[in-house]
């Protein structure tokens, strides 16, 4: 991503999309990108609002309700994949106060250093390994594998895309 100011992503010889770098990983037009280009916690899901064109959204997963960010592509009632990249995640013990947050709730199953950060697998509902990262791991005590937990991620950066052909 850093040698390059256009990249095409393709797979199995079709175009999935081409763009920037920081698009590529920050606005991916489908799983496929979403997927090749980085670490991403990927939640299949249903569209249940659209305002602003498209642009804001709220969703319906099997782990809850979110509200997020689309490109316009998508409508009530869409199938959707709701994305959320681990470094936008924050994780805490406590339940946030703030309530311009998405949220999630699990226990901690792994914890893995990164150099730059410390990630952590969440075990959510039904199994679901929700990634999230702590920034600063030198001045962070890790939360023991097995504690409750809550995970937040911003609306701005819960981005809804459409969920691939034949899948719902």
């Amino acid at each position: 991503l850093t040698l390059s100011d256009r990249i095409t992503v393709m797979n199995l010889g079709r175009i999935q999309q081409i763009d920037d770098p920081r698009a590529l990983y920050e606005r991916p037009r489908n799983t496929f990108v979403a997927d090749f280009i980085g670490v991403n916690n990927l939640m299949t899901g249903k569209v249940l609002e659209t305002r602003e064109a498209g642009r804001e959204l709220t969703f319906e997963t099997a782990y809850g309700r979110f509200t997020g960010i689309g490109d316009g592509r998508l409508k009530a009632g869409d199938p959707c994949v709701v994305t959320v990249r681990p470094e936008t995640a924050g994780i805490a013990q406590s339940p946030p106060e703030n309530g311009v947050l998405n949220r999630v709730e699990g226990r901690v199953s792994f914890t893995y250093y990164c150099g730059n950060a410390l990630r952590y697998d969440v075990e959510i509902d039904g199994g679901f390994l929700f990634k999230a990262d702590f920034q600063d791991p030198h001045q962070h005590v890790p939360i023991p594998i097995g504690e409750k937990v809550f995970v937040t991620f911003p609306r701005t950066m819960t981005l809804g895309i459409p969920a691939p052909e034949g899948r719902p």
